[in-house]
């Protein structure tokens, strides 16, 4: 039975209708596969490059298959391609499977279609063409694990694990049996293959080890091979890669596969035609309506309708599809959508007709497809009508965002709309679309592209840290550099150190610093299995940007921290290391090189620990061309009997929290042994009191205008084991200003800051003093100084009057500054061992 599965599977996956010009033409998914970037998400927090093949590998440590590998990437990246591979290869033996018996494949978007209950048996029996009785007799002989592929996750609606079935035989909504796969509550044994265009949400999904994967493009050479792959005549490929590949707009958008596909059908088709194939593409939605418009031109004979009416019904359809979360969609849709679609050869180039079970089904030939048709029927409506749509879009992906920590189904949505906006954007830029909609007679509204620039404007404000690439790719559609001048006006830095970066993103990276010179910061997450593995034109896309002048670029050691650090101890066995910017000390067991980062605690993570909190700065590590064998932490602690055993150390890796004894804890750090590398930070228990712990006063002179009549100086009361720099890099328009900081506080007791002369401002008259280790750090204090007063003097007082921190003589050394001049970036962010 397992054979003749096997069979079916071959049949029906191992050749596909290729959606091009050539209506019915079937080529081998063998002959079309080319296999994309795919990055690993490490424990450590760092990034490295996977094959297909290693999806399955067992986890480098503990030596045990993943229950889950989760294959994320956006739309047109390659997902369910990858996915109908893998139930190919398995079925055709391939060595990295071995160890499946069997292997089904469900696509989401086909079971939304089923509205009746049944039990796995029977689904899977739906799904694949087998009987029942086969199916059962095939799990029940199955002596090793089963691979459940289950493509598109994020087309269902999520569920909750209190309502998961427990049983194969128990009747449900197919959308509830594969959330019970995936819980563990059925076939616990089996491996799951999860492919997402969002983050799948921890919790019930993700039972048992995981492995994270995103998928990243096509890498140059990829791009190569495609092409050589589609055009299979060497001449016509050398012609038309030659032309992608001294065009750096179309050889980075290559590397997304479906805009890769659409180049390629758009090339072959005016290389038949003897028509010209350098036509300026130089944002995504220029290539869709290039492609859009060799389709009208070819395939749009003798229509019984015009062509915006055309457009509009297909937008109308795309639209109730984006909205619903529905790719599938049924004939009497179709049909009461759009007028004579079955003698229309222009509307079946992107709708596809599929027979699924008994059912007709029509889906757009990709889902990019059915985004770019709806931002497209936007535009095609009257103005009013336009603005109401555009305006509720923009809403609920905002909405989306600002509920991001309490609703997983807004934040979805949300994130699938996203796409749509872009479009939007990409239809303002003129130069591209107006010869489009002249010959077709379109008008654009007239207010889409305000909506769209106050929205982008607000949001560059209120989410600069989680959205800015998505922000940045808005502008980069909009294409117009002194808007995005006005967007970026108030930015220093960029901070993009959360994620991994594509091709296409280091692309609109560069046009936007391109536009913005005064922009001087460039954060991004660099390890060695992050930029370091993406090609090479992606490092030098980004090193342009920020080596524009390396004459007038000034080095600074807040832009990029090189350095070789104190070595501080010697052994036959070890050497111990020690960071001056933190004092972290890194006993190394073998020469090496680390890269680390302060990165910001979640209060989330320290639920269910008790009565404990922060007491250091969290502290991202990664080890490369070497090994670690000890961590010493730097903590802030005056110790006494009560409160010796208080501190322990938490390493946090993919959402779980272990707590580990320390070996030592001396008079300034905590010491550790360690294997894996991942977020260390040390937590205090709260068992007595806060007692005092070892605290700085940190000084920072804000810059002054000629019209301004008083200095003002910031005051920080921080613990003493949070880094200067970070401090620094949040306030890099202020000077900071040197003085003996060293005092002793307790947490949660109230200080005031005396100023000399008496006629000097200070604000708040006391404040209380909190253990604060990021992300944000505000000033306690704030100095109002007559502008003629170049010395004055600070103390710091108890509640009780007694200074904590005696008088210091400090000198305001702040000089006139005239608006921002612009400066070139000099560097990435990072502290660097």
């Amino acid at each position: 039975m397992v054979c003749q599965y096997k069979e079916s599977i071959k049949r029906k996956y191992e050749h596909r209708n290729e959606s091009s010009f050539s209506s019915g033409e079937r080529v081998s998914l063998a002959a079309l596969y080319t296999e994309p970037v795919i990055i690993q998400k490490n424990k450590k927090g760092g990034f490295q490059n996977i094959s297909v093949e290693e999806l399955f590998n067992k986890l480098d440590i503990h030596m045990y298959y993943p229950a889950s590998v989760i294959l994320q990437g956006n739309s047109g990246s390659g997902k369910s391609f990858i996915s109908q591979k893998i139930i190919l290869d398995w079925a055709s033996g391939n060595p990295y499977l071995r160890h499946f018996n069997l292997a089904f494949y469900l696509s989401c978007e086909e079971l939304k279609c089923i509205s009746e209950e049944m039990n796995l048996i029977e689904l899977l029996s739906w799904n694949c063409g087998l009987s029942p009785d086969q199916i059962s007799n095939m799990l029940q002989n199955s002596t090793q694990r089963v691979l459940f592929i289950i493509d598109g996750f994020d087309k269902l609606r999520f569920m909750h694990c209190e309502l998961c079935i427990s049983s194969k035989f128990q009747r449900a909504p197919p959308e509830l049996i594969v959330c019970s796969i995936l819980s563990k509550q059925i076939l616990p044994r089996s491996v799951r293959l999860i492919t997402t265009r969002t983050e799948v949400p921890q919790g019930m999904f993700l039972k048992g080890p995981q492995r994270f994967t995103e998928i990243m493009g096509f890498s140059e050479k990829g791009v190569e091979e495609y092409f050589q792959k589609f055009f299979q005549n060497e001449e016509l490929f050398r012609k038309a890669y030659e032309c992608v590949r001294v065009n750096e707009t179309l050889i980075t958008a290559c590397s997304i596969p479906v805009i890769c596909w659409i180049i390629c059908t758009v090339m072959r088709e005016r290389f038949s035609n003897g028509a010209d194939v350098t036509s300026v593409l130089e944002t995504t939605t220029s290539i869709y309506i290039d492609f859009v418009s060799t389709l009208l031109e070819h395939h749009c004979q003798g229509l019984s309708q015009s062509v915006p009416s055309l457009l509009r019904s297909l937008g109308q359809l795309a639209e109730r599809g984006m909205l619903e979360q529905q790719v599938l969609f049924d004939e009497k849709t179709v049909y009461d959508t759009i007028s004579d679609p079955a003698d229309n050869p222009f509307l079946f180039k992107f709708l596809l007709k599929r027979k699924i079970h008994q059912e007709t089904m029509f889906s757009f030939m990709h889902l990019s497809f059915q985004e770019f048709f709806t931002a497209l029927y936007y535009v095609l409506l009257d103005e009013e009508e336009s603005q109401r749509k555009v305006r509720e879009l923009l809403q609920t992906v905002e909405r989306g965002w600002a509920l991001s920590c309490w609703s997983d189904r807004e934040v979805r949505h949300a994130n699938l709309l996203q796409p749509v906006i872009l479009f939007l954007c990409g239809f303002c830029k003129k130069e591209s679309i107006s010869s489009f909609f002249e010959k077709h007679n379109i008008t654009l509204p007239i207010n889409i592209e305000t909506q769209l620039k106050e929205w982008i404007i607000q949001c560059s404000q209120r989410y600069q840290n989680e959205h800015m690439l998505f922000i940045l790719h808005c502008l980069y559609e909009l294409h117009e550099k002194n808007f995005i001048g006005k967007v970026l006006e108030h930015l220093v830095l960029i901070d993009l150190s959360n994620k991994p970066l594509k091709r296409t993103d280091c692309w609109v990276l560069k046009y936007g610093l391109k536009c913005c010179e005064h922009i001087r910061n460039l954060k991004i997450h660099e390890t060695s299995h992050n930029l370091k593995n993406l090609q090479h034109e992606e490092r030098e896309n980004i090193g342009k940007s920020y080596h524009r002048d390396e004459s007038s670029a000034q080095t600074s050691s807040e832009d990029a921290e090189v350095f070789t650090p104190e070595h501080i101890q010697g052994g036959d066995e070890d050497k111990q290391f020690q960071c001056s910017l933190t004092s972290l000390v890194f006993v190394m067991a073998s020469e090496g090189e680390l890269l680390y980062r302060v990165v910001s605690w979640n209060p989330g993570l320290l639920d269910g620990l008790g009565q404990m909190k922060p007491a250091g700065p969290l502290y991202n590590i990664d080890c490369f061309n070497g090994s670690i064998s000890g961590l010493h932490l730097p903590h802030c602690e005056i110790f006494c009997e009560e409160n010796k055993d208080s501190l322990t150390v938490a390493r946090f890796t993919s959402g779980n929290v272990e707590i580990m004894k320390p070996l030592k804890v001396t008079e300034t750090h905590v010491i550790i042994d360690i294997r894996d590398l991942s977020h260390f930070g040390l937590l205090k228990r709260i068992i007595f009191p806060p007692s005092p712990v070892i605290a700085q006063v940190l000084l920072f002179l804000r810059p002054i205008t000629e019209r301004q009549s008083e200095n003002i100086l910031d005051v920080h009361l921080l613990p003493w084991n949070v880094p200067l720099s970070k401090v620094k890099d949040q306030h890099t328009e202020n000077t900071h200003i040197k003085t003996s900081s060293k005092c002793s506080l307790t947490p949660e007791s109230e200080y005031c800051l005396c100023c000399q002369p008496e006629e000097s401002t200070v604000q708040p008259a006391s404040e209380t003093f909190e253990c604060n280790y990021g992300p944000n750090y505000h000033p306690t204090f704030e100095v109002f100084v007559d502008v003629n007063n170049k010395e004055i003097r600070l103390s710091l007082l108890d509640k009780t009057g007694r200074e904590v921190w005696e008088p210091r003589r400090i000198l305001l050394t702040g000089q006139v500054v005239e608006p921002p001049a612009y400066r070139r970036p000099t560097g990435i962010n990072l502290n660097t061992l």
